[in-house]
């Protein structure tokens, strides 16, 4: 037992040391040997994993390679569960951790997944992951989140993953995939309280609604880069700054010592009302 342990910890070093994997394709890795320049093959055959490494080879048990690379196929999961507190509860009765035992574990291709008992209903189920039913690699869903968030468009995206990677979604798998865990991490970070600093960047931009004209206001605390509001409007008075700045200090949980905002004086009223202590006018944010 001391040995798997100790195998796990370093195949989470090679995860942590970064570069050391690489994806050939969905049953097979290469992770690169820790003593010398070679690679070892990491391939799923007959539903099991098994290395190329002197290690595996000898024991025919898992070795810090495998280990790795089943780290590295659930980060995502990792990443979700702690996002989402939901994942971590009852799916009957909806009890919380605290009433969950852990009765052992199911193998697949990812990994041991943690079976539960749950004490207040007695039901049993396997550990939910954000990922599960999802037909895709969970490294490639992740992939393609970040590479639309960072502006290309769902076409794009698509693309990338059929020549990069050899995993062809349509572009409306993509949309979906972006619709359902943006949902899932929306849902948590609407309940967050989030810690910022004192002073705060306004801005309004006029954009069209339907055809109208309308208003987008931001608040953005300059410390952490948490948008800390944001609100579209028809007008652009001291009524409609106030309710988003009111917003603002909600959510923050207390009221900022500097607004940095345009010229715009509906802002300066809004800042009198919530008893800013000061009101920085005319200057822009250069983000440093």
């Amino acid at each position: 037992m001391a040995g798997a342990r100790m195998r796990l910890l370093r195949g989470l070093e090679i995860v942590l040391m970064g570069g050391q994997i690489r994806r050939v394709s969905r049953d097979k890795f290469l992770v690169k040997s820790q003593k010398g320049n070679g690679w070892y093959e990491v391939v799923w055959r007959n539903r099991k994993w098994r290395c190329s490494c002197a290690d595996y080879k000898k024991r025919k048990k898992d070795c810090k390679h495998i280990y790795a690379v089943l780290t590295f196929l659930n980060l995502p999961s990792i990443l979700m569960r702690n996002l989402v507190p939901d994942l971590n509860s009852c799916p009957r009765c909806g009890a919380g951790q605290e009433y969950l035992v852990k009765i052992g574990f199911r193998k697949n291709r990812s990994g041991p997944v943690r079976r539960f008992k749950c004490k207040k209903c007695g039901h049993t189920f396997t550990e939910r992951l954000a990922f599960k039913s999802m037909r895709s690699d969970p490294f490639i869903i992740v992939l393609a989140l970040d590479l639309y968030l960072k502006g290309l468009s769902t076409r794009m995206v698509a693309h990338h993953l059929s020549t990069m990677y050899g995993c062809n979604v349509s572009h409306m798998t993509v949309y979906r995939w972006f619709r359902k865990y943006v949902k899932l991490i929306s849902a948590y970070i609407k309940k967050l309280k989030p810690k910022v600093g004192k002073r705060w960047h306004a801005d309004e931009t006029k954009i069209n609604v339907n055809g109208e004209p309308a208003y987008i206001w931001n608040i953005l605390d300059r410390k952490t880069r948490f948008l800390l509001a944001s609100y579209i409007t028809r007008g652009r008075g001291a009524k409609e700054a106030l309710k988003v700045l009111e917003s603002a200090v909600k959510r923050a949980g207390g009221k900022p010592c500097d607004l940095i905002t345009d010229g715009l004086r509906s802002y300066e009223k809004a800042a009198k009302a919530v008893g800013v202590r000061r009101h920085i006018k005319n200057v822009k944010f250069s983000g440093k």
